[in-house]
This record gives structure tokens, sequence and C-alpha cells, in this order.
């Protein structure tokens, strides 16, 4: 009996001991059991509005291809090199544009909030942290905004609903759709307003810090800080404006704004550095309009969402121009709590209308959209489209970098959640039963979320390791791989790619890099292209290709079939270059490349691909035209010193075309007529170069072949007949076209002579032999020594032997429609004129003479010459025949 009373007394004590752990365990977890709910609630949301990514972790990337996702991926990957290998910085990229490597300062800003997925990174892989925390990232903001409603509204019901409302909107899934993983890590906003809430009511240095730290979290993306962060900052200390009396509040609140600019300096002071090249980079992407919020898309669901009526989703197509960026729906839930908020709970709510309004008339853009066109007001009988704030908000930096005003929509959905969460209070206060409040939070989650699916299923990006990556991961040549053709995707798949293999590639565009940094892999792209045999410039050798691309370093080339611009014509040119492919795929084709080449010998020309028409036959030379803008590219091996000679054929119009080598002005010449032209004497880098050649007017619009027409409105008929092509007939966009591009490595003429060292004559030809009654055709090239005020006019002499006037021409150039005052400096002009033989012209040597004049007072320009005779202004040019 003693013992069995012995045994029991034992179980008893540990019986009891056993139930006091768990009875304490259950209090420590009891506070927070909400919360773990919560974050289970907002983790299976996040999975459902993605699914099925959460089935390709390791397969596939989140988001749509085209998006950002490649590129995000990747920086994770280098994040980690440059955090535990030191490999370079996070903006100082010399793997990337081989092999310059590249600076992008957009960078930095990204790094505090990447800095812990890219760790992840490096004990899994790239694309398994970017798909866990693309998941998280929602998951997370909605915790956080779970803790500023639960502040605001004491009530966690509110808090629940306020996470879902705020994290899961169209803003946030187009976003993820688009891979913008630091656009939608906005974990920081709800930390920050809590934090600045609490600073001001209750001024410590503690709080400061916390505000301040929070702050830093929420510019997780340049955008955000005049997005959220200003106006935010801004609405809420107005509205405790009462505080900033206390001398303690106005210091801490100091404070925690000088610890937060502290603690971003690192980060932005290098983008603000490179202020300018980003602000024209913006100008040259553009996209307000079409990143601009329609008015009516804040009511009408997204085209993309499962349950639209059918009847609704053509008007939805209209009102979304981005499906990235532009989901304006608010939701019929948030509205109509919001509604309610704003009702029942004025003065305590009218700060968060502030804020909302103003985001949501800022997000809008520069001018006001319906059903997705601007709406015109009809001003002096002109229409004028209606301008809104942004328009003048633009002009300031950050607004204007960013280009996207519909990315006010984050702090649109920030108040609307805040509005909403009151209403829902309101609400919740007029039910009794615990049950019945939950059944009614529950439904609204449920409609909440459904309601702005933009899409579903979630797309998918993939993530494939084709037989060309596990080659080049496997071997041990770390020389540069290059991926053609150049394209959106192919620079994605390269970026992916070299998260595999781990070598320099040509070209890697990141974040916005500089336009600059496409050049090396636009020029190779174009110089392994196929080319017609004969072209406006000497196609490269084989040999030339392969010295090249040793020159570059080029250790294996991937010819990317998923590009937009692939063709089957582009691979077999690379077949017939580099010979048969190490692995092949109906994903990608591997080139792999010997080590030595022959050496390079002389310039090398490549034209880009995308700038200039198909070659036409202009007599016995191709020419081609291009419309606005085109790109020739020009490889030396060494420096060497030159000029280029090209001829220009005009459309019906004259163009001032500016001629750019290096990004640096070189000469602007003046197309009116068929001629020719020698550039001023340059030098070639090592390396490569780039021609530019930028129409200074507007192109203009031709229907058909211009060779049909034989004539030119500037320059009369065509100086030889043409075989057109009658089958085109279509419109086309036309600057001028050119032939014979050449370059010469010997220096350009000196000129035969100054007139009033304000026009510079550079050559004059004529035929040798003319018949009586026929025409002395002369053609001239000339430039301008400074611009050209007066309307001055050129005249020809031809004069016997004896001295005798025969014939005279006096005109302004190009038949007289070109007025020389609107000649600039050190423009060049080619031009052709006829001067008429009379049929008296008896057979002998006869004198071609030269001059300018100024019409209204009959006053020639002075000649200076040291190479012809001149007199009285007149230059003597040399002398032809009459047969």
């Amino acid at each position: 009996m003693t013992n069995t009373v012995n045994i029991m007394g034992s179980n008893g004590s540990d019986n009891r001991g056993v139930t006091s752990t768990f009875m304490r365990l259950i209090r420590l977890v009891a506070p927070h059991t909400q919360l773990l709910v919560a974050f289970s609630f907002y983790l299976l949301v996040s999975i459902s509005v993605t699914w099925p990514g959460v089935m390709h972790l390791s397969s596939a990337l989140i988001g749509r291809m085209g998006g950002d996702n490649y590129e995000h991926a990747w920086y994770l990957w280098w994040l980690a090199e440059v955090l535990f290998d030191g490999a370079g910085t996070p903006a100082t990229i010399p793997i990337l544009n081989h092999p310059s490597g590249v600076y992008v300062p957009l960078n930095l800003t990204h790094t505090p909030i990447l800095a812990i997925p890219a760790i992840f990174s490096r004990v899994s892989t790239p694309i398994i942290a970017y798909n866990s925390f693309i998941l998280l990232a929602p998951l997370l903001t909605a915790l956080a905004m779970y803790f500023l409603v639960l502040e605001l509204t004491k009530r966690r019901a509110t808090a629940l609903l306020g996470g879902l409302l705020f994290a899961f909107t169209p803003y946030a899934f187009g976003h993820i759709q688009a891979g913008h993983l630091s656009q939608i890590t906005m974990v920081g906003f709800p930390l920050f307003a809590l934090n600045l809430i609490r600073l001001l009511r209750s001024p410590t240095w503690l709080q400061a810090a916390t505000a301040a730290l929070s702050a830093f979290l929420a510019a997780s993306h340049p955008s955000h800080l005049p997005y959220f962060i200003l106006p935010t900052a801004i609405i809420i200390i107005g509205s405790e404006k009462l505080n900033l009396d206390n001398l303690r509040t106005t210091t801490t609140l100091v404070g925690a704004a000088i610890i937060t600019l502290t603690l971003l300096a690192p980060f932005y002071a290098p983008l603000l550095a490179q202020s300018d090249d980003i602000t024209t980079l913006s100008s040259e992407l553009g996209g307000q309009l079409s990143k601009s919020i329609d008015i009516a898309s804040f009511v009408i669901p997204p085209p993309g969402n499962p349950w639209i009526p059918h009847a609704l989703k053509p008007a939805a197509l209209r009102v979304v121009s981005n499906a990235d960026e532009t989901h304006g729906y608010l939701g019929l839930v948030g509205f109509l709590l919001a509604v309610i908020g704003i009702c029942s709970q004025r003065g305590l709510v009218s700060h968060w209308v502030l804020l909302t309004g103003g985001a949501a008339l800022l997000s809008l853009g520069p001018v006001l959209k319906l059903a997705g066109e601007p709406i015109m007001l009809t001003i002096d009988g002109s229409a004028h489209p209606l301008q809104l704030p942004y328009a003048l908000l633009d002009q300031l930096p950050f607004f204007n970098w960013s280009r996207t005003p519909a990315r006010f929509g984050a702090t649109i959905h920030f108040g609307l959640t805040i509005l909403a969460a009151y209403g829902l209070d309101a609400l919740l206060i007029r039910l009794r039963r615990k049950h019945s409040r939950w059944i009614l939070t529950g439904f609204l989650c449920t409609v909440g979320v459904t309601e702005r699916i933009i899409t579903f299923p979630f797309p998918t990006a993939p993530a494939w390791q084709t037989p060309s990556l596990q080659v080049l991961t496997n071997s041990r040549d770390k020389r540069a791989v290059l991926n053609v053709p150049v394209s959106f995707t192919t620079n994605n798949l390269a970026l992916y790619g070299q998260t595999m293999h781990e070598r320099p590639i040509v070209g890697g565009r990141i974040f916005r890099g500089s336009m600059h940094d496409q050049q090396n892999p636009e020029f190779l792209d174009a110089l392994l292209r196929p080319t017609p045999n004969h072209d406006i410039i000497s196609q490269p050798t084989r040999s030339q290709r392969l010295a090249i691309l040793s020159n570059y370093g080029i250790g294996a080339i991937i010819n990317q079939h998923s590009a937009e611009n692939y063709q089957d014509s582009h691979r077999d040119a690379l077949i017939a270059t580099l010979g048969p492919p190490t692995t092949a795929s109906t994903l990608d084709t591997l080139f792999l490349l010997p080590r030595r080449y022959t050496t390079l010998t002389g310039p090398t020309f490549a034209l880009h691909p995308d700038d200039w028409q198909k070659p036409e036959q202009w007599g016995d030379v191709p020419a081609r035209w291009f419309a606005d803008h085109a790109r020739i590219y020009l490889y030396s091996a060494n420096p060497v010193s030159g000029h280029l000679q090209l001829t220009t054929i005009p459309g019906q119009q004259l163009h001032r075309i500016r001629l750019d080598i290096n990004h640096q002005p070189l000469t602007t010449l003046i197309v009116g007529d068929w001629a020719n032209y020698s550039t001023p004497e340059t030098t070639l880098q090592a390396g490569l170069n780039q021609l530019s050649f930028t129409d200074l007017d507007a192109p203009e619009q031709v229907w058909g072949d211009l060779r049909c027409v034989g004539i030119t409105a500037l320059a009369g008929e065509f100086p030889l007949p043409l075989e057109c092509d009658p089958h085109i007939k279509e419109q086309r966009t036309l600057s001028v076209a050119l032939q014979s591009v050449t370059w010469h490595p010997s220096p350009n003429s000196v000129p035969l002579a100054l007139f009033d060292n304000l026009i510079a004559l550079d050559s004059v030809s004529w035929p040798p032999v003319v018949n009586p009654g026929k025409n002395l055709e002369l053609t001239l090239n000339a430039h301008s020594l400074r611009s050209v005020k007066d309307d001055l006019m050129i005249f020809v002499h031809l004069v016997s032997s004896t001295g005798e006037l025969l014939s005279q021409w006096d005109s302004a150039p190009l038949n007289g429609q070109f007025a020389t005052s609107k000649w600039g400096a050190f423009q060049q002009l080619g031009f052709s004129l006829t001067v008429p033989i009379p049929d008296s012209g008896h057979p002998g040597t006869y004198q071609v003479e030269l001059g300018w004049y100024d019409p209204l007072t009959g006053v020639r320009l002075p000649i200076s010459t040291s190479s012809r005779p001149n007199h009285h202004n007149v230059l003597a040019l040399g002398s032809f025949v009459i047969d």
C-alpha cells in the first residue's frame, strides 16, 4: 500500500508540473494568438492570389514574362556576391557591360530592403529567394498595417481587415505581376505612420529613433519618398499640430528627420549626384500619360478579374493603359466602408480624407483621362487637354524621375484602408454578438480580396536550366558571354543566366541603367546579323567579325530563341560565322569560341538593325532611308584620325542632319540635294565608335517610291534615270537616305576659299566638256564658319578667254529654296546648280567664276584664298571647253 501511494504521489507531482508548464505556455502565447491567426490568414491569402507560384518556387519566377522579376532575382544574387565575396558594390558592377562594367546608383536605394532576401539567396537560390519574398512582402505589409489600424481603432477585427485591404490591392497585384520586389515591399509604410503618430504623442528620443528607422525602411524605392513619406508626414504632423507647441516634440521630430536623412544619405547621395542624367533618361523613357490612372478606373474592376461581368470588360480594358501600373480600382468594400467611416467619424478622419483625396488627384497624372482618352477643353477654337496639379510637381526631382503618377496608388489605398477601418469599426459597434462581428469581418475580407484580383491564375516566368546554361556553368572558361539578339527578353534571360554561370556578360541592363551601356551588345548584335552583299557600308568579313569578338574577350554566344526579334536567318548567320553550335535546343543555341583569332586591320562598320530601312538601288549604288534618328557603328582596333565621306539623297523637304561621333557633334549636313559630303577631320577612339544621324527637322510622310517621282522640289530632277519599284505604295516616314559611307584615314582637304570668313567653299566640280545649247552642271560643297544672318545670293559667271561674259546664274542655293539666313554655324551644304550655255557659244575654253553677294546692297563678300586667283571679289575656279 505504501509503495502504491508513493507511486501515485510521484505521478501526481509530475502531472502538476506538466500542467503548470503548459499553462505558462498558454499564458505566454495567448496574447499573440490573434497575431498568429492574422499571420496565417495573410499567408494563405498571399499564396492564394499568386497561385500557382508557390508550386514553382525553384522552377519559375512569380510575375509575368517580360517583367522586372529577372532583374530583381539577379540583383539578389549580385548583392549576395557583394556581401559575401566583395565582388564590387551594389552600384559598381564590373561583370555587366563587359568589358566596361556599369555604374547604377539606383541599385543602392534598393539595398536596405533587399539585403535579407539577398542573404537568403546565398543559402538557397536567387529564384527561391525572390519567390519567397514576393510571397512574404505583402504578408509583412499586412501585418504592419494590422498594428497601425489596431493602434487607431483598438479593435482586432478592423485591424485584420485593414491589413488585408492595404496589402492586397490591384496596385500591389500589378507590381507583383511586374516583378517589382522593392516596390511591393511596403512594410515600412504603416510602421512609419504608426511611429510618427507615437512620436508626436509621446516625444522621446527612443521613439524618434524608431520613427527614423521606420522612415528608412519605408524608402525601399525612390518613388516612395515623394509619393508616400512626404505627403503622409505632412498630413500626420498637421493633424497633431497642437503638440508642436511643445519644444520637446519639435526637437525630437527634427532629430528623427536628421536621423532619417543620415541613414538615407549613403544610399541616395550617389543618385542625387546623377540627377541630370536620371532626368534625361526619364524624359527619353517617357510614359507619364500611359502610367497615369484613368479616373474611370477607380470604379471599374480590373479587366482580368475572374468575376468581372463580361459586358464591363471592354470598358475595363480601355481604362487600364498599363496592366502593371494603372489599376486604380478602389474596391466596393473599401470604398463603401470609407464612406461610412467619413460619415460616422468626420472630425477623427478628416486628415486621412485629405491624404487619400490628394493622392487620388495626383495619381491622375498631368492631364485628366476618362475611358482611355484625355478630356479636352476648347479655348479660342483650339482643343487643349485639361491639365492637373501633377504637371507642376513633375518639374521636381524624384517626381520627374519616377514618370509614374499611378504609383500614388499606394498612398491612396493606405488612406482608404484607414477610412475603411473606421467605417467597419462603426458597423461593429452596432453588432452586439461577437460571432456576428467576425462573420461580417470574414465576409468583407473575402469580398475585399476577390473583387480586386487583377488576374487568375497568376502568371509566372520560366527559370529554365537549358543545356546551354548547364555547359557554361560547368565550364572553366571565364571569358565573357554575349546574348543575342538584343531585346528586352534577351536582357532578362542574360541576367538570369549569369546567376548560374557567373561569367561576365556583354550588356546586362539593370534598373534603368544608362542607354550608353547598350552600345556594346547592340554593335555586336548588328555585327553578327545577316547582311546583303552590297550596302551603304562595306560589310565586315568573317575574319573581322571573329577578330572583334576576340578583342572583346568573348568566349560564348547564346542565341536566345525567346527574344521578341528572333529570326532563323540570324541563327543561320551565326553558324556561318562561328561554325556548328556546341548545344542547341528549342530555347537557345550555344556557340563556344576559340581563344585565338586573326588580327583586326582597319575600321569595321555595322548598321544598327532597327534604324534603317531596306536597301534600295539608286543608280548603281545601294541607299538606305532612315527616319528621325539612325546609328552606324565603327570599330577600330587603335586610335586613328581621318574623316567620313558619304552621299545624301533628299526627300521632298529640306532636312538638317546633325552627325555626332561618340555623342559629340561633328557636323550638320543641310540635305536638300543629292550630294557628296566630307566631314571635318576627327579621331576614332580605340574600340567602338558610334555615328549618330539626327534629323533636326521633323521627318516627312512620303507615299510610294521616291525613285518613281524622279524630282524634288528643292533640287529639281535627279541627275540620272532610276529604276523604281511601283509595288511600294504605302505611306512611309522618311528623313533622308545615305549612300557610300566610307572612312578615310587621310586628313580632309583645305577649303578652296573663304568668303568674308563666313562661308568656306570646300569643293566645286563640273564636266570638262559641254556642247552649245546645253547646261553646265556644277556641284558645290560649302560650310558656314558662323551663323549667317543675311539672305545671300551665289553667282556663277562663265567667261571667255577674252573676258566676255558668256552666261551667268544668280540665286539662293537649292534653286532659291534655301535662305542662307537659316544657315547655322559649322553646317555643311551640298547642292547642284545649272548654268545654261547659249546656242551661240563658240567652241573654245571658258573660265568658271563664282562669288557671293548681298542682294539688298549688291556688295560682294570679300574672298580669302591661296589656291585660286580672284579679282573684284570673284573667285576664278578653273575652265571647261565648249566643243
